[in-house]
């Protein structure tokens, strides 16, 4: 019987081919997109779930500073809180080794022995106190292998990129691998630091078992540290294994952001939400057509029951041939997949083996395959029922069809015109992030950081030398953001704990703010002659301490002397995330405030078109002098802050080719309809003909049909797009707007592509002769 089955299901599936194979591609693409998305965001929630008791181990940090805290916070937790086991302070980032005169990159963390403990890391060979030397340190075997292959890492020497200090491999440890929000392959003991003004280090701490999460989380909130005349409060701790989402979703760029090229959680969970609606889409698109054909079939269905075929037999051979579908569709998803797995990779990090992959995304595809099926099964048991029931009668059962191929219509027309709003209106919102004015200039700009003290000096001349840079500056840059100063200020008449607010303060005058193109609102500049007193102040700074009117204002700092006049007011400027509002901001003519003993960056401008001849100079002069170190960084503005939105980017390249997929899955599917209609009503269209129909009266009848189904799926899915671009438009400081042409140029376009899928079909039905469809079976 099974086999049985199998051989009419495929007979069906062959004869109507066409409609099979819009269906089978369909939903393979469905399957490959909503597995796939599923497998990424399962991956992004698992991040350090590999750690032993991985529940209990948090990140502390700064409210105001991502991730960064002070480096004595874990010491000082695991002594003070009875809630904390252990804790510790670790420098972790990502940096240049040379092995045998050739550069590496590698994953390094600065750490103490606490740190081995509280991540419970192995020691595999060699001695666990090279913490305490500084020119020992410790590799995990997958470096050591990568390196050395199957010799023995102990003793191999390692030499910096920065100078030409030489380090000894002392040890080799277990690492736990890139799944985790602080990978490593070198570790190296940290100095004892006993300041607690020490920031930049990130804090991890383990709990007691049985500890109240809510609790202890409270606890860090409103935790105060007062050592000596230090004072240290604006304290979270985060779950480690949250801490990835966290990363993803943030907007502080200062040490992650996108700058690292991190994709939003967000955004992934969107393109699951893709996903799975294109699957909804082609189910209902094979669901209506596989209706269609049952109802076609309803007098075999008769046949076979009056031979003696039961409803579980006649059920059976519906159900076979709708399951063989699926599974040649899951058959379908997999090669899909198997064409998008290197760039999925790549895209996702997602380091799982092939075949993991496979088994995870077939789990998945699999659930939706059977949830879809369980979810059709009472539509195909009610329409196989029907059309016994009305098989002489005919209309009974045509009535209910066809209403219900008119809602399967419009769903489908819903979900891809709504595709198709919320595209657009992405694409349009990211063009205006990409082209409009920031409030600073960042066109053929650059930066560059030279480490060394002495080339550092020297290369003033060079960037006079060079006919294509036309501008320069040695200072700390606007963007990107390397270093700034924050002071608090509040009016003068104001209270300084309630009314302070945190700004950035930088020692630029009017020439400075002028190269970044900053636009004064009112009142003067910063002049070189001005006292170090007077300021210019951003918008963002009046807004949030409430001041009208501001010039000639006074604020005060933290100090007893420190009164300054406000004597301009520049628009506010955005350098960092999208979707972070403008920073308060003070600039000042104050030479002592900060030192210029340090390696200040250059910042410069060059000629338009010229960025690569400019870059390979500076390479090739710093590369001369380095020999072989590493010892500037060199950044171009543009490209950074296209990085500040690269998640949207990847978001509008993903969706885009979704939405494409979803709409010719929906056009398909209404051409498929129309040519199964065709055929069902071939002897109504007929006899139309015979009572005077023309083709062109019996084209527009379908016409009309097909644009009143779209008025109503655009009537609810423009409304729905609305509401969900709206919210998602509003989280970015600079938006974009929804004119009206935007609607009817979806629409208009929308109504031509079924146009031509319905007019085909139809004007070679209505061209046929009557008495031939007349005289058909």
């Amino acid at each position: 019987m099974i086999l049985q089955n199998l051989r009419l299901a495929w007979r069906q599936l062959v004869k109507y081919r066409l409609q099979s194979a819009v269906s089978v591609i369909s939903l393979g693409i469905g399957f490959a997109c909503f597995a796939l998305a599923m497998l990424w965001i399962r991956y992004e929630q698992t991040y350090d779930m590999q750690h032993a008791e991985a529940e209990r181990l948090y990140v502390v940090m700064e409210k105001s500073d991502f991730l960064n805290s002070r480096a004595r916070l874990g010491e000082y937790l695991a002594s003070q809180l009875p809630e904390v086991a252990q804790g510790c302070g670790i420098d972790a980032y990502k940096n240049q080794i040379r092995i045998d005169g050739i550069k590496h990159f590698y994953q390094h963390i600065c750490c103490d022995s606490s740190f081995l403990s509280l991540m419970k890391v192995e020691l595999v060979e060699g001695n666990a106190d090279f913490w305490m030397h500084k020119n020992q340190r410790a590799v995990t075997q997958e470096f050591a292998t990568r390196m050395w292959g199957t010799e023995s890492a102990i003793g191999k020497k390692l030499q910096s990129s920065y100078n030409d200090d030489e380090y000894t491999v002392t040890a080799v440890v277990r690492g736990y691998g890139e799944h985790s929000n602080f990978p490593f392959d070198i570790l190296e003991g940290g100095q004892k630091v006993s300041e607690w003004s020490i920031g930049g280090y990130e804090t991890l701490v383990r709990l007691h078992p049985n500890v109240d999460e809510e609790a202890f989380l409270h606890k860090i909130d409103t935790l105060r540290i007062r050592v000596g005349n230090y004072d240290y409060s604006g304290l979270k701790a985060v779950p480690l294994t949250e801490l990835r989402q966290l990363k993803t979703n943030t907007t502080d760029t200062d040490r992650l952001g996108s700058s690292e090229g991190l994709i939003q959680f967000r955004h992934i969970r969107l393109i699951a939400l893709a996903g799975a609606l294109l699957i909804l889409s082609g189910l209902l698109n094979y669901l209506t057509m596989f209706i269609n054909r049952i109802i076609i079939r309803r007098r075999e269905v008769v046949l076979r029951t009056a031979l003696g075929g039961t409803t579980w037999n006649i059920m059976g051979m519906f159900f076979t041939e709708y399951l063989l579908l699926l599974i040649i569709a899951l058959g379908c998803g997999l090669f899909f997949m198997e064409m998008l797995l290197p760039r999925f990779q790549e895209l996702t990090g997602v380091s799982s083996t092939r075949s993991a992959i496979y088994a995870e995304a077939t789990l998945y595809s699999l659930a939706v395959m059977l949830a879809g099926f369980l979810l059709s099964v009472p539509a195909i048991s009610y329409f196989r029922h029907r059309s016994v029931q009305h098989t002489l009668q005919g209309r009974g059962v045509q009535h209910t069809y066809q209403s219900f191929r008119k809602a399967s219509v419009v769903v489908q027309l819903i979900i891809s015109t709504g595709f198709i709003f919320c595209t657009t209106v992405m694409m349009k919102q990211l063009d205006t992030l990409r082209h409009t004015d920031p409030g600073f200039q960042r066109a053929n700009m650059a930066v560059l950081q030279v480490f060394d003290t002495q080339t550092n000096r020297r290369f003033a001349q060079h960037l006079n030398e060079m006919p294509d840079v036309e501008e320069w500056f040695n200072t700390y840059p606007l963007f990107p953001r390397l270093s700034m100063v924050t002071i608090f200020l509040y009016p003068e008449e104001g209270d300084k704990i309630k009314d302070a607010v945190e700004c950035h303060f930088l020692n630029e005058k009017r020439k400075f703010l002028q190269f970044y193109g900053i636009r004064l609102k009112e009142g003067n500049w910063v002049e070189d002659n001005s006292t170090s007193h007077d300021i210019v102040v951003n918008e963002a700074l009046l807004k949030a301490l409430n001041i009208t009117d501001p010039i000639g204002k006074k604020l005060r700092g933290y100090g007893k002397q420190d009164i300054y006049t406000i004597v301009g007011v520049i628009e506010d400027f955005y350098y960092q995330a999208p979707t972070v509002p403008a920073s308060p901001h003070v600039f000042c003519n104050n030479s002592d405030f900060y030192s210029f003993g340090r390696n200040l960056p250059y910042i410069f401008r060059y000629r338009e078109g010229t960025w690569q001849q400019v870059k390979a100079h500076i390479e090739s002069l710093l590369e001369e002098q380095a020999e072989g170190k590493r010892t500037y960084v060199l950044w171009n503005c543009e490209e950074e802050f296209e990085k500040l939105i690269a998640s949207e980017l990847t978001l509008r390249k993903l969706m885009t080719a979704v939405s494409l997929v979803c709409i010719l899955i929906s056009l398909f599917g209404i051409w498929s309809m129309i040519m199964l209609n065709c055929e069902q009503r071939r002897k109504e269209i007929a006899v139309r003909k015979v009572f005077g129909a023309t083709a062109g009266s019996i084209l527009w009848k379908f016409f009309q049909e097909y644009m009143l189904l779209l008025l109503i799926a655009t009537a609810i899915a423009f409304p729905i797009g609305y509401l969900c671009m709206k919210s998602w438009v509003e989280q970015y400081v600079i938006q974009t707007s929804v004119p009206w042409w935007l609607y009817a140029g979806i629409f208009l376009a929308t109504a031509l592509l079924v146009t031509l899928c319905i007019g085909w079909r139809v004007w070679k039905t209505a061209h046929a002769r009557p008495a031939e469809e007349i005289s058909k079976g």
